[in-house]
Order: structure tokens, then C-alpha cells, then sequence
């Protein structure tokens, strides 16, 4: 299997002007390709891309890192992307999008940084379709200037993960009702566990999230997909609050200002500059420690 594609058994499915392009200038017809897998398209056709539409190539090269498609040649390049989820890794489905057929909205209403707009309008991309199948963490890596509070934006028009996965917010966790859920002050600390659970805690507290009555469908799409958050913990996070909020999670009782423990040192929640930062961090020491308070 030298010198290949590897893609997805679905790709002469996909809503993308690019690949419909892709299959009309080479003249692919997938069901040579095909295995029970995926699609091994042979390298040689996206080489003829590159020789006559540049243009294009480029943005297939984009689409196949979103899309999760793997080029497998024994000729490394750096044009390709190799540092993202594939499409057939085990939890790659727990992290792409998909569209509600019934959410009114575009992703024409939402304003993007220049580099996923420019890619966008360069592939002619005319509806939210494009975005199914599209993994969210390829998404980061392919548009790096692309901040996590797009997910937010997505999921208002229905773009969002499937439901499948129990990670969908409003599927994943049922809407509050005041009439039955009492809002009060009670606080992440209390229903995570600092000494174990301290980075589920700064994923809420990045989004500034520091009271579980703080919490929305839309402000925990991104907690759900922040780094260091994968399925399980995406998982637990949405057992915990759904035991929250039917009343049978026990919750510890903490003055607000505590410090909290972690493997017998303090938790500490630092500023983005500080906590990217190792060197900077180790300047904190027991007697010069920063907290913010939740």
C-alpha cells in the first residue's frame, strides 16, 4: 500500500465542492479503490492535481487533515498533515461535527478568522453540509488561529458533535428546570475532586466557569472539547452533572476561599502566561503562590 490516499469508505459522499472537483479533474471512481476500510486512492491522481491546479491541490491537502485522510507514501513531504486524529483511529467519531437538519442558521451568519474564511470562499462552500464528518480536534490543527469559542457559535446553528457519542450538549445533558433544579452557589470544586480531577476544574474555570449554576448548553461545548479533555472525561463530566442535577450527587461542603489539596500540594489555577509556561511556574514557590479565587 505505497504512495495512497487512505480515506473514508463515505468519501464519494462528502458535501465538498473540493473533492467533487477532485473526482471530476482525475476521473476517480472510488469502487476501484475500494476495501471494507476505506478508500485507498493511489497518490498519483492528487500529483496530477499539483501539476495543473495548484490551487486546488493545497485545499485538498487542508480538507484531507480535517477530514482525517491519511497520505501514506514512502516519500515523507511536509506539504501533508501528520500530526492529526485519522479518520480510522477508535475514537475518531467522537470528535467530528454534524448538522441538524432543522436549526435554522448558516455558518454564513458566523464570522471567522481570515484563514478558515478564505478556505471556505476558495472551496465555494455553500452549505453547513461541508461540515459533516469534519473532526473538531483536526480542526484545531488545520486552523490554529481558530479560537475553541467557535464551537459555541457552531452548536447555535446546529452544527455540533453527534449525538452518538453522549457528548452533544443538549442531548448529552438535559436543559436545567428551575422548577426542579434550584440554582444556588455551589461550586465545581465541590462536585470534582481537586486532588484527582484538577484538570476538568481548569477546563471550567478557562471558560470561566467557577458555579455549577454558571453552566449552559452553549459556555460547556468548549469545556467538553478543551486539551487535555478526551472521552472519558467528557464522559464523567456529563455523569457528574446529570447526577447534579437530578439531586443525587453529594456535594462537599467548602468555605469559599479554601485552598484545595492535590496529592498534598495546593491546586493551584494559574493565568494563561503562567500555567503554558514551566519555567515561569516553578518561580511560584510555597510562600509565593498565585490562586484565583473561585
Amino acid at each position: 500500500m505505497n504512495d495512497i490516499i487512505r480515506c473514508a469508505v463515505n468519501i464519494d459522499q462528502v458535501s465538498s465542492p473540493n473533492i467533487i472537483q477532485f473526482f471530476k479533474e482525475t476521473g476517480i471512481r472510488t469502487l476501484d479503490f475500494k476495501d471494507e476500510n476505506g478508500v485507498n486512492i493511489p497518490l498519483s491522481f492528487l500529483r496530477k492535481v499539483y501539476q495543473n491546479n495548484r490551487l486546488l491541490f493545497f485545499r485538498l491537502v487542508m480538507e484531507f487533515g480535517l477530514r482525517g485522510y491519511r497520505i501514506i507514501s514512502e516519500n515523507n513531504s511536509s506539504l501533508f498533515y501528520t500530526d492529526i486524529e485519522f479518520f480510522d483511529n477508535k475514537e475518531f467519531n467522537n470528535n467530528v461535527l454534524t448538522v441538524d437538519k432543522y436549526t435554522s442558521g448558516s455558518f454564513k451568519s458566523l464570522i471567522f478568522p481570515s484563514s478558515i474564511k478564505s478556505f471556505l470562499t476558495e472551496s465555494n462552500v455553500q452549505s453547513d453540509s461541508f461540515f459533516i464528518g469534519i473532526n473538531v480536534n483536526n480542526l484545531f490543527k488545520v486552523f490554529p488561529d481558530l479560537d475553541r469559542s467557535v464551537l459555541v457559535s457552531l452548536n447555535k446553528i446546529g452544527i455540533h458533535f453527534p449525538d452518538r457519542t453522549n457528548v452533544h450538549i443538549s442531548n448529552g445533558i438535559q436543559k436545567l428546570d428551575e422548577s426542579l433544579v434550584p440554582v444556588d452557589d455551589t461550586k465545581i470544586t465541590q462536585i470534582f475532586d481537586p486532588q484527582h480531577e484538577g484538570q476538568i476544574i481548569r477546563a471550567f474555570y478557562k471558560n470561566d466557569i467557577r458555579n455549577v449554576s454558571e453552566i449552559t448548553d452553549e459556555n460547556l461545548l468548549p469545556v467538553l472539547s478543551a486539551k487535555g479533555i478526551g472521552v472519558k472525561k467528557k464522559a464523567e463530566i456529563i455523569n457528574r452533572l446529570n447526577k447534579f442535577r437530578a439531586g443525587s450527587l453529594p456535594v462537599v461542603d467548602v468555605e469559599p476561599t479554601a485552598s484545595y489539596e492535590e496529592n498534598g500540594d495546593k491546586l493551584l489555577v494559574f493565568p494563561d502566561i503562567i500555567i503554558n509556561s514551566s519555567d515561569i511556574r516553578q518561580l511560584f514557590n510555597a510562600n509565593n503562590q498565585i490562586f484565583i479565587n473561585s
